[in-house]
């Protein structure tokens, strides 16, 4: 990874123009270099999540009916397709070649898709808060500084009690929580 900011005097870039990481996607075969996860999978993703969460937030029904699905295979390839989201996979898997890996992780979307959806899901103002994260987990039970949630872990999406925040703009957030902890809060 490159941070760009440390080349020039400090500026208020942001996350998003500041790290950089070349060719997470990219696949070689020999002499071939292969970057069609990009182009052809993320590209539709970004394009049919970006109408997904514009429906979310202005709150319009019908459209946030249509896009349903789109949102959450958004929010899940946003959770893993970043440098912790691979290396994720990777912890899980043992050693990966790429094309394994990009396989993998689109294989574990899914995964992700079903347990957001069967949760309770609401939409909340952060407006007032400083923190804006693509994809967060929080479970109250899991100690930030234990093994289990050491790089590249973090609370499971499937344990009792976690709750999952999207950032859906600058001031609305996507919750989706445990069905088991909306029945049983002090879990």
């Amino acid at each position: 990874m490159v941070c760009r900011c440390l080349a020039r005097r400090f500026t208020n870039w942001g996350t998003k123009n500041c790290f950089v990481e070349y060719d997470l996607y990219t696949m070689h075969f020999g002499p071939i270099v292969n970057d069609d996860v990009e182009k052809y999978l993320f590209g539709v993703i970004d394009d049919q999540g970006a109408k997904a969460v514009r429906a979310f937030v202005l709150g319009n029904h019908a459209d946030v009916h249509e896009s349903f699905q789109d949102f959450f295979e958004h929010m899940a390839t946003q959770k893993l397709c970043t440098p912790k989201g691979l290396d994720w996979i990777r912890s899980c898997y043992g050693a990966l070649g790429q094309v394994d890996l990009m396989i993998e992780m689109q294989a574990l979307r899914p995964m992700h898709c079903a347990m957001w959806v069967e949760g309770v899901r609401e939409i909340v103002s952060a407006q007032d808060s400083d923190a804006k994260f693509p994809v967060t987990v929080y479970n109250a039970a899991a100690d930030p500084k234990s093994t289990q949630c050491a790089y590249p872990q973090g609370p499971p999406v499937a344990a009792m009690g976690s709750q999952t925040v999207f950032a859906l703009d600058a001031n609305c957030a996507f919750c989706a929580s445990k069905c088991a902890l909306c029945h049983c809060p002090s879990a």
